[in-house]
């Protein structure tokens, strides 16, 4: 099933499909699969009662509004990428973020699921649910801050764009430092002491010569703390990247590269 998947999806692509060939694997094999189950186990499909509608909206509306909120927020940052930058620093960007991400997930979607259960038994008694789930999330927070960092694979002139987004507010030494270390220390570790101590500095990475091998011969990792993230997020208007001829042409030979 799945090389008749890929296949479908490699044929999509061929018949100019483009990067609509990316969905077909998906929702093909969502309606097979729904098909194949519902001819083995045919149920009636019916809507359901408003009195059963009700009471599962009752007790999920604040999470179903959270979960729609979030998702935006969420993907947000993807969308001012892609519409300002282009399409390839958005690639890099959504890599490392997933690679950012990866061990907080495992975490997250690990406890989110018995978490929901467990705090349905304190509904009736909100003292000991908000003191429970605030327990929750400051073990979540003590994990997780010390790996809040963004992280960018990026070529000489992405690379352009990011030093220069990086200094446009800091003009110390260190603004951009490349202190050598591994390719987990220049990507990962770096980043989290410096996010612990409230730093300001960026960090070019993967000079090892053993992680070389593995990645692209024009790319370098270019990493931002959090604490730093957010004061450059404030100002990323206000620099080169935006309304300016210079980087204008360097964006477009970045995408025309593409």
């Amino acid at each position: 099933m799945n090389k008749l998947m890929s296949a479908a999806a490699v044929a999509a692509a061929f018949a100019g499909a483009g990067v609509y060939a990316l969905t077909v694997t998906p929702v093909v094999s969502s309606v097979v699969l729904f098909a194949v189950n519902y001819r083995q186990h045919p149920l009636p499909l019916r809507l359901p009662d408003k009195g059963s509608l009700g009471k599962v909206f009752s007790f999920s509306a604040y999470q179903f509004f959270f979960n729609i909120l979030n998702y935006f927020t969420r993907n947000l940052d993807k969308l001012l990428i892609g519409r300002y930058m282009g399409l390839t620093p958005l690639g890099y960007y959504e890599k490392s973020y997933r690679l950012m991400m990866l061990p907080l997930q495992q975490l997250t979607y690990a406890i989110s699921p018995v978490m929901h259960p467990v705090f349905s038994d304190f509904r009736h008694n909100r003292e000991a649910l908000s003191a429970n789930y605030l327990r929750v999330v400051r073990l979540l927070a003590f994990i997780g801050f010390p790996l809040a960092a963004f992280l960018f694979f990026a070529a000489p002139d992405a690379l352009a764009g990011l030093v220069t987004w990086a200094t446009f507010d800091n003009n110390a030494a260190d603004a951009v430092a490349s202190p050598f270390g591994s390719g987990c220390s220049s990507v990962v570790a770096q980043a989290v002491q410096e996010n612990r101590n409230g730093g300001r500095r960026c960090f070019l990475g993967l000079f090892d010569p053993s992680v070389r091998p593995w990645v692209e011969p024009d790319v370098l990792s270019f990493v931002v703390p959090m604490s730093r993230f957010r004061e450059m997020c404030g100002m990323m208007r206000a620099s080169c990247l935006f309304d300016t001829h210079a980087w204008s042409k360097v964006r477009e030979r970045i995408n025309n590269d593409n």
